[in-house]
């Protein structure tokens, strides 16, 4: 199964994309629940969103759903999370941020803010992200 390889590779620092396309109805979320499911048995800390047509007009709204119960969960980590770069993805989690007019620099900058987020996430152990419905 795909989904076991990808979470395999990663528990050995290999990354790797996994898209699950399909009509709708075949199953798709719950093949994504069991990836989860996989990943979590696996140690991994698993992120999750599910996008609808509301995140299409909400800048960044699947990457707040991945990340803010992370960032609210209170576990102390949270400041070494956003250390060095990633604290250019800070301001993507205020609510003053979210859906204002940005020009290519700070959009770029909140981009590469969040490249180094992950990193730093990933630093602390294998990470799984699970966007379900992601052509929203």
């Amino acid at each position: 199964m795909a989904l076991g390889a990808a979470v395999r590779a990663a528990a050995e620092g290999r990354g790797s994309l996994v898209v699950v396309a399909g009509p709708g109805g075949i199953g798709k979320s719950r093949l994504l629940a069991s990836g989860r499911e996989i990943a979590r048995e696996a140690g991994h800390r698993v992120l999750g969103a599910r996008c609808s047509e509301l995140e299409r007009s909400f800048p960044f709204g699947a990457v707040r759903q991945l990340f803010e119960p992370l960032l609210l969960g209170g576990d102390g980590a949270v400041g070494e999370l956003f250390g060095g770069a990633a604290a250019l993805a800070a301001p993507l989690f205020t609510a003053a941020e979210v859906g204002g007019e940005e020009d290519d620099d700070a959009l770029f900058s909140r981009l590469h803010g969040l490249y180094w987020l992950v990193a730093n996430l990933a630093a602390a152990g294998p990470v799984t992200m699970v966007v379900d419905d992601a052509h929203w």
